[in-house]
Parts: structure tokens; C-alpha cells; sequence
């Protein structure tokens, strides 16, 4: 997969942000990404010196799709380690609830955590 570069200008904090999932700062230093509790990804960020974390899924949405405020982003494989912006879509949180009550999909089990590959 080719990837392609994007500079994304979050509030004051300023990341750039690729269409597989990757985040760097501005002097291209790859940032670690940590799993959240339900795996999702999350990286690190500062802002006038305070620490707070970022979604991964939500940052390349927001670069590569559209506007994602207010609005859930999902992923179609339902892997929610695969950021890349062809696996994700923006939906309204009331037609992303129903599409998950309509495809019988729940979050992941304790058991399903532990095969998360990281």
C-alpha cells in the first residue's frame, strides 16, 4: 500500500497524520500508539504542557474523510486496530448503534481482548 502523507493541524497541536494509521510528530519521529482498554489506539499528545491522548481512528477520519465531530467513526472490518482511512466510515451515532444492533455486533469479550496483537 502506498501511503499517503497529510499534515493535520489539531487545535495547537500539530501532528501529521497517515492514511494507514501512523502518526508522527514534525520532526518525523513515529509515535507509539498504546491500546486503550478496548483496543483501540491512541497516541500521546501535548498541549501547553499538559498530557491527554488522541484516538488514532478519529485522527485519520477527520484527515482523510471529513469532519467527524459529534459523530462515530467505524470500522468496516470491525478490527478496531486497522485505522487505515479505507476501512473507516463516519457515521451518526444513532445509525451506528443501529447497524450494530441490526449485525448482532458487541464488543469485544475478555477473552477476544487477549488475541488483540499488542
Amino acid at each position: 500500500m502506498i501511503t499517503e502523507w497529510k499534515f493535520s493541524y489539531l487545535t495547537d497541536i500539530q501532528r501529521i497524520i497517515c492514511n494507514d494509521g501512523e502518526v508522527y510528530n514534525f520532526k518525523g519521529k513515529k509515535l507509539n500508539l498504546k491500546p486503550s482498554h478496548n483496543g483501540y489506539l491512541r497516541c500521546r499528545v501535548y498541549s501547553k504542557g499538559k498530557e491527554s491522548y488522541r484516538w488514532v481512528h478519529r485522527l485519520v477520519a477527520s484527515c482523510f474523510i471529513g469532519d467527524c465531530t459529534s459523530k462515530h467513526v467505524h470500522h468496516k472490518d470491525l478490527c478496531v486496530w486497522h485505522n487505515w482511512d479505507t476501512n473507516l466510515e463516519i457515521k451518526d451515532p444513532s445509525e451506528h448503534r443501529k447497524w450494530h444492533r441490526k449485525n448482532k455486533v458487541k464488543p469485544y469479550t475478555d477473552e477476544e481482548k487477549k488475541d488483540i496483537p499488542f
